[in-house]
């Protein structure tokens, strides 16, 4: 179990706000180890005292779209330092159920669960009594199921039955019925229990019928209604998760920030295990959040279809010149002062591709996304390290060569204004670069070295990672920084 979660069970217990863990508890420890969610009924009346609690513990409200913004639901996303894991609540006021992007049934039954509730013995959770929990089970289930799903279906499904497996084992049946009678029907409570000594799919139809009778009795429940609700919101969630997820625009399609999106930006010399530490961060994040990634440099990563063919040919070039790794400093220099038309030609295109990520970048922040950036373009350092390349045509004699450099230098200038939110310095020394990465001159490798330790990005936080270590170490570092950032922000 997570520090963090004894801490939040703890503070409410000492503020005397009432709780429990209302469903799922068969995988309640998996929560509480910031595996899965955790669903929590807790008092309405107390919802400010929550919110306060939650806050100073660094927990973050979650800007979900309107297809997951559910009544009297709140989202909190909080942060275990020790482990670096995330913890999801889902806080919920009143007992609320439906099917996925639909929850608009209210079951007033939260003080009957919070007089029966009990102390899970191995966490020291409060939780629901099993034997409501396993009556909720057989309607939740019921409510999940579309139409055509429900003339199908004559058992539980898959992960239904998992839990009902594991509340077959807590329940009493004269307490499901008790309960069932006075907070559903008596006769469900019966089914029930006839149900679990012979699990027959007569016996099941016979719990859903008596469900959606006391439904359209009792709350005015119409399941065709709520179907076509559930497929037309079904395609607005496909839509937005085909444009983030397949055409990788920055889209919203979960969750972001309410208060706005952040740009995290990582840069560092070869072999600092900038590629690693951005996956590892990347797969961190969208557990919860939605993540928009943009590769600034020009190397392998990411490119635009008009500079594609430009690659292709410098792979070659590269090829046939042979290892880099021989290059003197003075040679690098000569190349950089004649510039050639080719080069001038790629410099431009790069230009343009960074023009329209930085744009791209300032749409996903504006949606509230974290947008993750593989290095970062700059105006401090010429030539290279992101920065323009075509500064030796600044007083050109050629009046095409000047406009094309102010053109150039017009782009890059886009960075100081939309600058990013934190920028982690991936630090390493020069020796252990040229080990990991050894097609680097080493005099390359200390001017990068150089060039990243002098940048600034105006109002960013800049925060020093050392990378020589396991890259699980330099993670964890990278996490809490984080999430103090966005605690404090």
């Amino acid at each position: 179990m997570l520090r963090q979660c004894t801490k939040i069970f703890k503070a409410f217990d000492n503020a005397n706000i009432k709780y429990c863990h209302w469903k799922s508890n068969e995988h309640l420890l998996a929560g509480l180890n910031g595996d899965t969610d955790l669903d929590v009924l807790i008092e309405k009346e107390k919802h400010n005292k929550i919110n306060s609690i939650l806050m100073d513990m660094g927990f973050k409200r979650g800007k979900t779209l309107f297809y997951l913004d559910y009544p009297s639901i709140q989202d909190f996303i909080g942060f275990d330092e020790a482990t670096g894991k995330m913890i999801h609540l889902h806080l919920h006021f009143e007992l609320m159920i439906g099917k996925k992007f639909i929850k608009g049934i209210n079951l007033p039954w939260e003080k009957v669960i919070f007089e029966t509730r009990k102390k899970d013995s191995e966490t020291d959770v409060y939780v629901i009594d099993p034997n409501i929990e396993m009556i909720l089970l057989f309607i939740r289930n019921y409510i999940k199921l579309t139409i055509y799903k429900k003339m199908k279906t004559k058992k539980l499904s898959n992960n239904d039955v998992i839990e009902y497996s594991w509340l077959k084992n807590h329940i009493d049946k004269s307490s499901i019925v008790n309960f069932s009678k006075n907070l559903f029907s008596e006769e469900l409570g019966y089914n029930i229990t006839t149900y679990i000594d012979n699990e027959s799919s007569k016996g099941f139809k016979k719990i859903n019928r008596n469900i959606k009778k006391v439904l359209v009795e009792k709350y005015n429940y119409n399941k065709f209604r709520e179907d076509i609700k559930y497929y037309f919101i079904k395609l607005i969630a496909a839509k937005n998760y085909i444009l983030h997820k397949k055409l990788k625009l920055p889209t919203l399609y979960r969750r972001g920030l309410p208060e706005g999106g952040v740009v995290i930006t990582f840069i560092g010399v070869d072999g600092s295990g900038k590629s690693s530490l951005i996956k590892e961060v990347k797969q961190w994040l969208s557990w919860k959040f939605d993540i928009y990634n943009i590769y600034f440099g020009s190397g392998d990563g990411s490119s635009s279809l008009l500079r594609l063919p430009l690659k292709i040919i410098a792979k070659l070039r590269v090829k046939k010149r042979g290892d880099a790794r021989h290059y003197t400093e003075a040679d690098i220099n000569k190349k950089n002062k004649n510039l050639s038309i080719a080069k001038a030609i790629w410099a431009l295109t790069l230009a343009a591709e960074k023009k329209n990520k930085i744009y791209s970048m300032l749409k996903a922040k504006n949606k509230g996304m974290l947008v993750l950036t593989d290095r970062f373009p700059q105006t401090q350092i010429m030539g290279f390290n992101d920065g323009p390349l075509l500064d030796n045509w600044k007083e050109s004699k050629s009046a095409l060569k000047r406009k094309m450099y102010q053109y150039e230098t017009n782009i890059y200038k886009l960075s100081e204004t939309f600058s990013p939110s934190i920028v982690f310095k991936l630090k390493i020394d020069k020796e252990l670069s040229a080990k990991r990465k050894n097609d680097t001159p080493m005099y390359m490798i200390e001017k990068k070295i150089d060039a990243i330790n002098i940048l600034e990005f105006n109002n960013s936080t800049i925060i020093d990672i050392d990378t020589r270590g396991a890259v699980e170490i330099s993670a964890l570092q990278i996490k809490q920084e984080l999430w103090k950032f966005l605690s404090e922000n």
